[in-house]
Parts: structure tokens; sequence; C-alpha cells
């Protein structure tokens, strides 16, 4: 009898101890397809840690591009609300610039580029702009008129 009660007092801590690990293992957010993430993106946030192009300014770009409005993409400042963030940054003592779209569900990058300043050209803002634009092309074909 004492080894019965001896098996099932295990037995039940080894259940507990099972159900302990279950809940503080932490909970992967489910990865997203970067095509499907693309595909599917409305919602468009834009930050720039770069002083020298401004979120504004690639904001007012991508606002510009066809291709923008013909997905029915639109400009959010809400994160909550973001389906994709492109951020901005500017390597140190070069005229390099990098961006990368990122899913704020899942935190995955789903694209990236660079660009280069020059004084007689396009505007970075612009660069980034096509660049993303290009990126989503690729998964999301630009629509025949209508």
């Amino acid at each position: 009898m004492r080894k019965q009660n001896a098996e099932q007092q295990q037995a039940a801590r080894e259940k507990d101890d099972e159900k302990d690990d279950d809940e503080d293992e932490p909970v992967a957010p489910p990865t997203a397809d970067p095509a499907t993430v693309l595909r599917k993106a409305r919602f468009v946030l834009v930050r720039s840690e770069s002083i020298f192009v401004s979120g504004k300014e690639v904001e007012a770009s991508l606002l510009k591009r066809k291709e923008f409005k013909a997905w029915g993409m639109v400009v959010t400042r809400s994160e909550v609300q973001a389906d994709l963030i492109i951020e901005v940054t500017r390597k140190p003592f070069t005229r390099r610039f990098t961006f990368s779209v990122i899913d704020p569900r899942t935190a995955e990058v789903v694209a990236s580029g660079k660009t280069r300043s020059v004084i007689l050209g396009k505007k970075v803002s612009n660069k980034i702009a096509e660049k993303f634009a290009n990126r989503v092309k690729v998964y999301r074909p630009y629509p025949p008129n209508s």
C-alpha cells in the first residue's frame, strides 16, 4: 500500500512539474512568411534614426508613388495600427543609408535595402521609397489599369 501511494504521489509530482514547465516557457510568436506580410500590409509606419533624412520626408515620398496608392497602402503614425515599420538609418561618416522593413507583430525583418546620397541626384527619401516599392512589387504586382 505504501509503495502504491508513493508511486501515485511521484506520478502526481511529475504531472505538476510538466504543467509548471509549460507555463514557464515563453510562447514564441508565430512566424509569418515575408511574402505574405508584404502582400497583406496596408498601414506603414516610418521611423528615421538619421538627422539627414526625416521620417516625414520618406512618408511624403511614399505617398507620391503610384504603386503605394494602387496597393491601398496608408501611412500611419500609430505603432499599434502599423502592419509594417520602415526603419531608416545612416552609417556614420558615410553617405550610405539603409532601411529595414519590419513586421511589428513578430519583430522579423521582411525586407531591407541600402542607398547612397549624392549631391546632384534623387533625394535619399525618394530613393528609399523607390527601393521599398521595388521590394514589395516582387510579391505584390502593380495592379493592372481598370
